[in-house]
């Protein structure tokens, strides 16, 4: 259990960071974004969409936040 949370952490905070380099937001808000992608198999649920709109009306906002998550959490 240890090893996957200490393997979610690597992963998560350089994610944070590489969205940050286009998205501004608290840290709670992207680590719930992150998790939502990550639940929904790399896609925006209707959800997520509506609460942060800028991720559905921006449609690449939406591809970089999805591409960050991608990459950071690839095994």
């Amino acid at each position: 259990m240890q090893a996957l949370t200490l393997a979610f952490l690597k992963a998560n905070d350089p994610t944070r960071s590489a969205i940050k380099q286009f998205l501004e937001a608290p840290d709670n808000e992207l680590d719930s974004i992150i998790r939502s992608i990550r639940q929904n198999g790399n896609t925006l649920s209707n959800q997520l969409c509506k609460r942060y709109p800028i991720l559905a009306e921006n449609v690449g906002m939406g591809e970089r936040v999805i591409d960050a998550v991608k990459l950071a959490f690839a095994d």
